[in-house]
């Protein structure tokens, strides 16, 4: 019989995975950062959906820049509970971004003690970091108790509460499942490839929404939507 998955993460904190991804971001103009938007780019090129979705979105135009041309900040909150979880999804959002030519100093990434604490985290990301976006990651797994829609429900409401009261787009990246393998199973990240119910990577079907919704609100805070265009 298959063992479970821990959700714990996979070494020091947040975890060997997304501690690779996170070591090349954080040496800004590094060949490390070259090499991820390098792999990111050749994977654009491919059946990659969230890849391709930021291509669509930004088709034509640098990578979100709107009309002002600044790069968009973007704010990265993610779970430490299920942080196994959080840290694959943040992988494939780095990989994402990366891809698109996000430049790792126009991202900042915050961790919260568990889902529940995101909206707080999207909030302070929106008002004091003056981010452009702000993508939410991180899972809740229904267990036997009522704990599972209170935390689920109150985030998904928290975070549609920042967006609206703040004006900048919140990303609802959080995984809610049944069972830490769907979680797993929507988490995935290259060493998944070929494992069967392997069904992609939110985190980066995440940073593609954040992308166009960068650019979206860019346009109309810029002026740049006219009628029927």
């Amino acid at each position: 019989m298959r063992s479970r998955p821990s959700l714990e993460p996979s070494g020091s904190y947040p975890g060997e995975l997304a501690g690779r991804v996170l070591d090349a971001a954080s040496m800004d103009g590094s060949e490390l950062w070259e090499r991820l938007v390098l792999s990111g780019r050749s994977r654009a090129t491919g059946d990659d959906g969230a890849i391709r979705g930021v291509r669509a979105a930004l088709s034509g135009r640098a990578a979100a820049t709107g009309a002002s041309g600044r790069m968009p900040r973007i704010g990265l909150a993610c779970s430490r509970f299920n942080g196994a979880i959080s840290e694959r999804l943040l992988a494939g959002a780095l990989v994402t971004l990366a891809a698109a030519g996000t430049p790792r100093d126009s991202i900042v990434i915050v961790w919260v003690p568990g889902a529940f604490e995101l909206p707080f985290a999207a909030n302070m990301l929106a008002s004091v970091e003056h981010c452009d976006v702000v993508v939410c990651l991180g899972a809740v797994i229904r267990g036997e108790t009522a704990h599972f829609d209170l935390v689920a429900g109150q985030c998904a409401s928290g975070i549609q509460q920042v967006q609206l009261s703040t004006g900048i787009p919140v990303i609802f990246g959080v995984l809610t499942t049944d069972t830490p393998e769907q979680a797993f199973a929507r988490s995935g990240v290259e060493d998944d490839a070929g494992v069967a119910g392997n069904t992609g990577n939110k985190g980066a079907e995440a940073a593609s929404a954040a992308l166009e919704m960068a650019w979206v609100r860019a346009e109309i805070c810029d002026g740049a939507l006219q009628g029927g265009n």
